[in-house]
């Protein structure tokens, strides 16, 4: 079974060189896996390393940017496909649209704002699509967390808390997004 996974990851690389090796080997994951692969279209940074690697290893892969990023020069412009679009709002639908599975790596603002929407939105119904978190270096041990403050709290159900993915191996994370099933929307 192949499906395709909206990545969302940063704009930078941030310190460790570990950030940059994870996300090539992710996407040699992929590879393995038959899958393919959407994501924000950047030319710098992690996406800049997602998409570099993906043509390298012959993942199909799609960038979707908006008009504003388009305009600064930032998308990678020789990927199988790329979309341009009028807004974030429009990127994140198009991305939500053409996957099946969702996976964040480190990243900014930006990358917490993407994959939150998308496990956001399996909660409520709107789609039952598996989200998953890429835990390079601890990275996102702050957001696991304000998960468990937000269950012991009584903000967020177990089962909720437990429909998303966390690992630090790339091979568990992605056997798991193809194989993960959301439980059912509130």
């Amino acid at each position: 079974m192949s499906i395709t996974i909206g990545v969302f990851c940063g704009s930078s690389n941030g310190i460790a060189e570990a950030y940059r090796i994870a996300a090539k080997k992710i996407v040699a994951v992929i590879a393995d896996h038959n899958c393919s692969i959407v994501y924000g279209g950047g030319r710098t940074g992690l996406m800049g390393v997602i998409g570099h690697a993906a043509m390298a290893d012959g993942v199909p892969i799609t960038g979707i940017m908006p008009d504003v990023l388009v305009d600064k020069e930032l998308m990678k412009s020789d990927l199988m496909e790329t979309i341009r679009v009028g807004t974030m709002h429009e990127r994140k639908a198009a991305m939500a649209d053409r996957s099946q599975a969702f996976l964040a790596l480190p990243g900014g603002i930006g990358t917490f704002e993407e994959i939150l929407e998308q496990w956001t939105w399996s909660l409520i119904g709107i789609h039952a699509k598996p989200c998953a978190f890429l835990n390079v270096n601890g990275y996102f041990d702050p957001l696991l967390s304000m998960i468990e403050k937000m269950v012991s709290e009584g903000f967020l159900g177990q089962k909720y808390a437990d429909a998303v993915i966390c690992g630090d191996d790339p091979e568990d994370v992605i056997f798991k997004l193809m194989h993960h099933h959301v439980p059912k929307a509130r």
